[in-house]
């Protein structure tokens, strides 16, 4: 569903284009997974959290002595430190911030 993508891409992307990134900086837009009546609005300036999103770990099912399967569990956080980009997705909000790119 890009829904919220639809009705924010234009507000995010213009606004955006005014703030002028650094030599060898990116914007970088997230968009939160919710309906777009439950986006709180956008954050700019958001910092990349160093901390996963997901906190994925794998489930081992043994089905016989020979025999077993393997699931990814992926678990969503739920806490980030503020002013990242994390924090604004679990808080339904739009996150906008620069990162350096080596490209």
């Amino acid at each position: 569903d890009f829904s919220v993508i639809d009705k924010f891409f234009e507000e995010s992307t213009r606004e955006v284009m005014k703030r002028k990134p650094n030599r060898r900086q990116i914007w970088n837009i997230n968009y939160p997974d919710c309906a777009p009546e439950e986006v709180k609005g956008i954050l700019y300036d958001c910092i990349p959290a160093k901390i996963p999103f997901y906190q994925d770990h794998f489930e081992v099912n043994h089905i016989d002595e020979n025999t077993f399967e393997v699931k990814t569990a992926f678990n969503l956080k739920t806490t980030a430190p503020k002013r990242t980009d994390i924090y604004a997705l679990i808080n339904n909000y739009v996150a906008a911030g620069k990162v350096n790119s080596n490209v």
